[in-house]
């Protein structure tokens, strides 16, 4: 794990910049920094690599790393890297490190962009090819690591943060304004249809894609390695045969993002997503774990009875935060800034607080549960979907009212209480709702609609298809990593395996939900492992956390801090009379919570960029 930055073109840097830029990327490689230059086509290139160093700890696997005509600097973990060593060993190659970083380049001199196929991991990577002049810039399928790109007038520039690439440029970028406009509006949801980023003339690099600059004209070509509907044909397969080879990816997937030689952390919030990935690799490393957990006193968003539940099952050495109004302020603005974005969610800010707790626990590597709900379900409109498919057929008033038993008491939003709330098939109706719910609080409105992008017929898995790749994922990828590497951790995702969505995607939907339960694939397995109590909970939670639980909203600290500057894009957006109402409420609905939140995040960001 580690940080990566790129330049080329007809400058020199300087060593004032080069330091500079080595500074910035400290977080993300306290172990190392170091930089490499070399001339092609009378270009400039500059690669700069800040190490976290968690597989092969010596320094012969430091970066930049070099093979025959190949120069490459990575970021992340290819968890596979032991299976093809093994292949390449067959064919003649030898190995002066322990590290998967020289698999990678000796794999991609073997097979060429046929190796990133090959490839079982998360990374973020670039390659120079000096005897043939092309640049090569790689992301995993999922984007678990970030990497922005910026090129114009023959000049590229790119890096794991944007604040790498500021530090490289002649000015600061403008800041993205309708895009700051559509994530107030519409929610983070929204944001991750394109590969636009706060800062304008700076984009995504694309998932699953290579993105080939040809170096004596600077020309840019894109093309897919990975086909995101790779599916495990699963329909002759019997129960037990479908129950099998779940067990078997599943684990893999697991063992594969336990191989580090650092510590491991578990985040455990007490669901059923983290607790089954505890309760496996426990299994299978045979030994008692670390696991970290952060409650609210809220007790719409405690999960502590959960938590202890499985710690005592699972004799986990588990340590607890417990959330308090502390410096909130003066944490969000640090966090925006580090983020290069505003923190689309309170469970953002959490997570952070959650991440320099492990750090200062000595933990270099925390395991989550990210990707589940997204892959098998998880959301409670999930349900609403699923039974608006099943209108039509003679189960529907049953299911229904087995669900309305189960959730009418657990569900706090009226909305999801309403079977009739999705009534179109591609149109997003949850983000639209939003927006419409919020007008109040905006002088004007986006005339925009929020479509789905269409990949199935089935309206429950095309959505649970844009919700992996375009609206709750990769916000949470991008926060994660950011949380993460601000207090110099790697964290892993075990769910967010290339397996285990291509098994995911040949289920049927009656194996991954009914009116009673969300996931039920996961749960049915986990009842191997896991007590009733946890298997069987309903209430979704998460790390999440009220406003209330982080400031006194009716405090003045609060209004001074949005609402003192008269000439901020807030004013020019908003209707400040009525946002002050919110900070006059005594108890927050979650909707307004989260906005408030929102709010807050937006004018962090802003502050940090001088509006």
């Amino acid at each position: 794990m580690c940080g990566i930055l790129g330049y080329i073109g007809s400058k020199s840097l300087n060593k004032s910049i080069i330091s500079n830029s080595l500074k910035l990327m400290e977080n993300r490689g306290p172990d190392n920094q170091s930089y490499k230059r070399i001339n092609i086509f009378n270009k400039n290139i500059y690669f700069f690599h800040s190490r976290l160093s968690i597989i092969d700890l010596k320094s012969r696997s430091n970066q930049p790393f070099k093979f025959q005509n190949l120069f490459m600097i990575f970021n992340g973990e290819i968890y596979n890297y032991l299976e093809l060593k093994t292949d390449l060993k067959k064919k003649g190659y030898r190995f002066k490190t322990t590290s998967d970083t020289e698999v990678l380049l000796k794999c991609y001199y073997e097979y060429g962009d046929l190796a990133f196929s090959k490839f079982n991991g998360m990374w973020s990577l670039a390659i120079i090819d000096v005897n043939k002049g092309y640049l090569k810039l790689s992301r995993d399928c999922f984007g678990e690591k970030p990497l922005y790109l910026f090129h114009k007038d023959g000049e590229i520039i790119f890096g794991s943060e944007i604040k790498y690439i500021k530090s490289l440029l002649n000015t600061n970028p403008d800041l993205n304004f309708r895009l700051i406009k559509k994530n107030l509006y519409f929610g983070f949801k929204s944001l991750n249809f394109d590969n636009k980023t706060f800062f304008k003339g700076i984009e995504k690099v694309s998932k699953g894609k290579i993105y080939k600059f040809h170096l004596n004209k600077i020309k840019l070509t894109k093309k897919k390695y990975y086909n995101i509907n790779n599916t495990i044909n699963l329909k002759n397969f019997s129960k037990i045969e479908i129950d099998k080879k779940f067990e078997e990816i599943l684990f893999n997937a697991i063992n594969l993002r336990l191989r580090s030689d650092v510590p491991l952390g578990f985040c455990l919030s007490g669901g059923i997503d983290s607790s089954l990935l505890v309760a496996i690799s426990k299994q299978i490393l045979g030994k008692n774990l670390q696991t970290f957990s952060i409650v609210d006193t809220d007790n719409r968003y405690n999960e502590l009875r959960n938590i202890n539940r499985i710690t005592r099952f699972l004799k986990c050495d588990n340590q607890m935060i417990k959330l308090k109004k502390k410096n909130f302020l003066e944490n969000i603005t640090d966090l925006s800034f580090y983020h290069d974005s505003p923190i689309a969610t309170i469970s953002y800010y959490v997570h952070n607080l959650l991440s320099k707790y492990m750090a200062s626990n000595g933990i270099k590597v925390s395991i989550s549960g990210t990707g589940a709900d997204e892959l098998f379900t998880g959301y409670y409109h999930h349900f609403l979907i699923y039974l608006n498919s099943i209108k039509e057929k003679k189960n529907y008033n049953s299911e229904a009212s087995i669900w309305k038993k189960n959730y009418s008491n657990i569900i706090r939003d009226k909305n999801l209480k309403n079977l009739n709330f999705f009534k179109s098939q591609y149109l997003n109706d949850s983000i639209m709702f939003e927006s419409k719910r919020l007008n109040s609080f905006f002088k004007d409105s986006l005339e925009k609609k929020i479509i789905e992008k269409k990949y199935y017929t089935e309206p429950l898995k095309n959505r649970l298809q844009n919700e992996l790749l375009h609206e709750i994922v990769p916000v949470i990828l991008q926060h994660d990593d950011s949380n993460s590497m601000s207090n110099s951790i790697e964290n892993r995702s075990p769910y967010l395996d290339k397996n285990l969505l291509a098994f995911a995607r040949g289920l049927d939907s009656d194996w991954l939900i009914d009116s009673s339960f969300q996931k039920k694939i996961l749960r049915e397995f986990g009842k191997k492992f896991l007590p009733k109590s946890i298997y069987n909970e309903k209430k979704k939670v998460g790390f999440n956390a009220s406003i209330e639980s982080l400031i006194d909203i009716s405090g003045g600290e609060l209004d001074d801090f949005l609402f003192s500057d008269k000439k901020s894009f807030l004013y020019e957006l908003c209707d400040v009379g009525e946002l002050k109402k919110i900070l006059k409420m005594k108890k927050l609905p979650n909707h307004l919570s989260k906005f408030l939140f929102s709010i807050i995040s937006t004018k962090a960001f802003l502050s940090n960029h001088n509006y």
